[in-house]
């Protein structure tokens, strides 16, 4: 006994070893960038978003874009809409610059960021470093990070060579001096154009506003993903405020509601100050209501109209959605003839925007629309939308003709306080190809509609999520093209077009299953919806679920069993060592699995390949499907098994091809870097130093496979990946498979809750640790050891 204790305290030392490698004293260590934030987008969007700046500008021309100042009183940061576009990381006090000449971007930032750091409180404020830290421009794809007092130095010498600077003050037209009005706050242009004025008077100016607003005009097919995720969110969150609305509801707690239920549904914060007003207040402009400390938060009453003019914002892209509702459930008869005659005035909108437009045009079409009794309340002529993006007023060049991939809102307002009545729909409009198309299209629009939605009677859905279109990984992005009848499928970590799926000659809206294994596409005249997989990209037939042939039936609905915990037991797998090795064989895993009897058996297996691998099995006792034939513990013994023994397989990894693609081209590039060769050299020697741990108790021990010790070694080993890597591997990094992964997990565990079942989960072993952890914040389960069933089948 005495040896043996030896033995383990020895091994627990080196996985201390390994966890703290650099633990010298210091509470915690110094922060970096990646382990708080990541950009939205890979880094081939930015460098080709700066490209095409670099195409657009003179060879004398240098363009000086700043970040945000930075400094908060808790609110949440937020970048700078140009920073953020052309750069995409999260950094303070800091400057872009993009040069013609040497046809170079370079990034200026401080040493260290200065929010971190006060030398009262070093173990709550332990530093970060910026300058030396090369995530900046891994995440970027900057060229150069130069320290900020270097841009001095670089400005001097191109106002030697007679370089022009660019600055965007946010509006088109001559740069002219910052107010010095103390009641006008000037932009961050401003700022850095009257630094340069004091600094650098003799440097020629020039304003880069139409620059970038051509460029951020037109979006690319990931921020088309990512607007169209915005205004689903957007839309799902009316439909839910909507259902609350009634008589002596105030608005102050209804716009609470919709920032709440932006943030329950995965944004970040409100787009802007959400505008619910109803009544009297609903005929006054939000500049007007919110020039008054108390003026939002009347009650409102029957009989009324309230209006919801809100957005959200998720990963930086906001939305900007407007409907109109009654506040006791059903229009007047002069209320529902207001609500039709606006949105035919925003429909014949809608029809008119297409490519080669212009807005002047669009604005005609509104004016033409609307009757001539109605023309002195309705502000369609004078606005009748604007570009959203980064900003729900993305830059705008009001000549430009419409070209595919814009996107505005049409909002014709209808203010009328002779009767105190107002109507107001709002909706966010895609320039495609052929036409248009309305994002926002799905959220009711008609009297009907709205009144249904105010009922909490959503037949769309939209109060219950639906409508999502990307994938909850990030990895894949699905359009509807109507004109082509199509899906258009968006690999959204390469920035490329995947593929476009023919589903129907009128496609009228679709949605992703809940496991994302499916899109469903509605299609004019048809029974049921199109399934497309999400695969394999192509149309299949509705599949039921499948389950072994011996699996238990359902219980009848008129019994309700007692509410009992679950039993879990993870299993770590040796994939294709199970078929080479002979104490932790296929054979040993049958037994296993023999004395266990599990009710569900959870598998590193995702859905949409489980389909074909059941059918091949079914059908042929065989399975070809290429990524389950990697695992011997499903080809060999589970699906065997299932002939025999009441259990169903469940499908549940969350990795993909896509992801697996991406996490290799990001490990190159770290790897080949020389300015992280120490990093990789940290990654790597925690690696080296498990499986040296791991091969003392035998890398084929099932016992030591599935032990706590085991875990904590994976733990250690898996520390320095997941800090140094996480961020920059997308979906592919350590944390963010595992919580892809354990998401399908808890799904299971969710639905099956209470029913006293038994669930097994067979995952490769380095996942378990990662699993344990989360499993044991559950109070509806009890975890099982595995090494009581080892036991009893004698494995050794």
């Amino acid at each position: 006994m005495f040896p043996r204790l030896l033995h383990r305290a020895a091994f627990a030392l080196g996985v201390v070893w390994l966890v703290l490698p650099g633990a010298r004293g210091r509470a915690q260590g110094v922060e970096r960038l990646t382990n708080w934030t990541h950009p939205v987008f890979p880094v081939a969007e930015y460098t080709a978003r700066c490209a095409a700046i670099l195409a657009n500008i003179g060879e004398n021309d240098v363009l000086l874009v700043p970040s945000a100042e930075g400094t908060s009183g808790g609110e949440t940061f937020r970048q700078l809409d140009d920073f953020e576009y052309l750069v995409g990381v999260e950094v303070a006090r800091s400057v872009l610059a993009i040069d013609g000449r040497s046809r170079r971007s370079m990034l200026f930032v401080p040493r260290t960021d200065a929010r971190f750091e006060n030398v009262g409180r070093p173990n709550d404020f332990p530093g970060r470093v910026l300058l030396a830290d090369p995530s900046l421009r891994a995440l970027s794809g900057v060229d150069t990070v130069l320290l900020d007092e270097a841009l001095e130095t670089f400005l001097f010498n191109a106002n030697t060579r007679g370089a022009r600077v660019l600055i965007n003050p946010g509006r088109p037209g001559a740069l002219r001096e910052v107010p010095s009005n103390a009641f006008v706050a000037p932009s961050p242009g401003d700022l850095l154009l009257a630094h340069l004025q004091r600094t650098h008077a003799e440097v020629t100016l020039g304003n880069a506003f139409a620059l970038i607003a051509a460029r951020r005009m037109v979006k690319s097919p990931r921020e088309i993903a990512a607007l169209r995720e915005s205004a689903r969110v957007t839309s799902v969150a009316i439909a839910r405020g909507a259902a609350r609305v009634q008589p002596g509801l105030d608005e102050r707690t209804a716009t609470g509601t919709l920032s709440a239920n932006c943030r329950t549904l995965g944004a970040q914060r409100d787009a802007f100050s959400p505008i619910i007003k109803s009544g009297v207040n609903s005929l006054w402009p939000w500049r007007i209501l919110g020039a008054q400390y108390d003026r939002r938060n009347r009650a409102m009453q029957a009989g009324e109209l309230v209006i919801f003019d809100v957005g959200c914002e998720r990963d930086h892209y906001v939305s900007d959605v407007g409907r109109t509702f009654p506040v006791n459930g059903q229009f007047t008869s002069r209320q529902r003839e207001l609500v039709e005659m606006v949105r035919q005035i925003s429909d014949a909108v809608i029809a008119a925007a297409k490519p080669g437009m212009t807005f002047a045009s669009l604005q005609a079409v509104a004016v033409a629309a609307i009757p001539p009794s109605a023309r002195p309340y309705m502000q369609a002529p004078l606005y009748f939308g604007h570009h959203i993006g980064l900003d729900v007023s993305d830059p705008t060049i009001a000549t430009a003709t419409l070209a595919p991939g814009m996107v505005f809102t049409i909002e014709p307002w209808y203010y009328n306080h002779a009767e105190s009545v107002a109507v107001f729909i709002e909706d966010e409009i895609l320039i495609t190809a052929s036409g248009s198309e309305n994002l926002t299209a799905d959220l009711p629009r008609n009297a009907a509609g709205l009144e249904l939605l105010r009922s909490g009677r959503d037949t769309l859905r939209m109060a219950h999520d639906a409508g999502r279109l990307i994938t909850r990984d990030g990895i894949l992005a699905f359009t509807l093209d109507a004109a082509a009848g199509a899906v258009r499928i968006f690999d959204m970590l390469n920035g490329l077009e995947a593929t476009t799926t023919s589903v129907c000659a009128h496609p009228r809206r679709a949605a992703l299953t809940v496991d994302d294994v499916s899109l469903l596409v509605e299609c004019d005249g048809a029974p049921s919806p199109i399934v497309v997989n999400t695969a394999s990209y192509e149309v299949v037939a509705p599949i039921a679920p499948v389950v072994s042939r011996n699996a238990p039936a359902a219980r009848g609905a008129t019994a309700k069993a007692p509410v009992r915990k679950n039993e879990v037991v993870v299993i770590g797998m040796i994939h294709g060592e199970h078929r080479t090795s002979a104490r932790y064989s296929t054979g040993v895993l049958r037994q296993l699995l023999q004395a266990l009897k599990p009710d569900y058996v959870l598998t590193e297996i995702s859905p949409n390949r489980f389909d074909a691998a059941m059918r091949q099995f079914t059908h042929t006792g065989q399975i070809t499907e290429p990524r389950v034939l990697r695992f011997p513990e499903y080809i060999d013994v589970l699906f065997p098994l299932s002939t025999s023994m009441a259990f169903t397989i469940v499908p549940t990894a969350g990795w993909s091809k896509p992801m697996d693609a991406y996490r290799t081209a990001a490990l190159k590039r770290i790897e080949a870097d020389p300015s992280r060769r120490a990093e990789w050299q940290e990654y790597t020697s925690a690696t080296r130093r498990a499986d040296s741990l791991t091969a003392l108790h035998g890398a084929d021990n099932p016992f030591f496979i599935n032990s706590a010790a085991y875990d904590s070694l994976q733990t250690a080993a898996h520390e320095p990946y997941n800090r140094l890597f996480n961020s920059e591997l997308g979906p592919g990094g350590w944390d963010n498979i595992n919580w892809a992964h354990y998401g399908n997990i808890a799904r299971t565990l969710d639905a099956h809750r209470g029913e006293g079942k038994r669930l097994v989960i067979t995952y490769g072993a380095g996942h378990k640790e990662w699993f344990m952890r989360e499993l044991a914040k559950r109070d509806d389960i009890v975890i099982l050891e595995v090494a009581p069933f080892l036991r009893q089948i004698g494995a050794k």
